[in-house]
């Protein structure tokens, strides 16, 4: 019996060493997600894409849909302490690794340092061809109890359609109706910051837009600002702020209609 149980144990041991080594391979993809702290904006989104292979480093930072990839060729590794080239920029970078568990803390550089989870791949960041709705945009514009509507052009409700697949951000300008401003001696106006949060351009709800508020009164030096968190475009009314200013409250409320 003891003969027969020798080789078999040998067997089941040289199995577990087999998944543990597996186990704690730094090749493979791996996921950093929310690693720019959530301000009401966009940063909480962002994740980071690690890509290891025998002979290269891949990094994507992903917002979205959107996304900046950087390839590293790796020249040397000693131990856990790797060296890198850039290949963008052709400079040298120092990478490494150390297993927290299952996951593993990267460093690129002595500060860029972040924990990963491992997973099976990566998501197709392949922009699909698609049609994007088509919307009309107004927006109600309040002092207090004084309300006006405004309505937008084309070209500046295509701003809110981020189709890009970088990082450049599609923003436009929303001003408030000149009666209104005339009447209560405030000029009003919204920024938007858009992008697009999955790949499928013909859904509305795809798209989404941080507003920035700023109001200030005509002879005046002090503002009034406010902020949404990120909003997601869907029909009807998708967005609004309310800021006080001055004893009063100075209001803007968007509606999405499609065509």
């Amino acid at each position: 019996m003891k003969s027969v149980l020798a080789p078999l144990m040998s067997f089941l041991l040289l199995c577990l060493l087999s998944v543990s080594s597996h186990a704690q391979s730094a090749e493979g993809y791996w996921l950093a997600r929310d690693y720019m702290a959530d301000d009401g904006g966009y940063a909480g989104l962002f994740r980071s894409w690690i890509v290891i292979s025998p002979t290269h480093v891949d990094r994507l930072i992903s917002l979205g849909a959107h996304y900046y990839k950087v390839k590293y060729e790796i020249q040397k590794k000693d131990g856990n302490a790797w060296q890198l080239l850039n290949l963008e920029t052709q400079q040298p970078e120092t990478f490494s690794t150390q297993f927290v568990g299952e996951n593993q803390e990267i460093c690129l550089g002595e500060r860029d340092c972040l924990v990963y989870s491992r997973v099976s791949a990566l998501p197709d960041f392949y922009l699909p061809p698609g049609q994007v709705p088509a919307v009309t945009l107004q927006a109600e514009w309040c002092v207090d109890s004084d309300c006006a509507w405004a309505g937008y052009s084309d070209y500046q409700i295509e701003q809110l359609f981020n189709l890009s697949t970088d990082f450049s951000v599609s923003s436009a300008r929303f001003s408030a109706p000149e009666e209104l401003e005339q009447r209560q001696g405030v000029r009003m106006f919204v920024d938007s910051f858009s992008y697009r949060l999955e790949n499928r351009p013909d859904i509305l709800e795809s798209f989404s837009t941080v507003l920035n508020f700023t109001g200030k009164a005509v002879g005046e030096k002090e503002l009034a600002l406010g902020q949404t968190p990120v909003q997601r475009l869907h029909e009807g009314s998708f967005a609004s702020l309310q800021v006080p200013y001055q004893g009063k409250i100075l209001s803007v409320r968007f509606v999405l209609k499609k065509k």
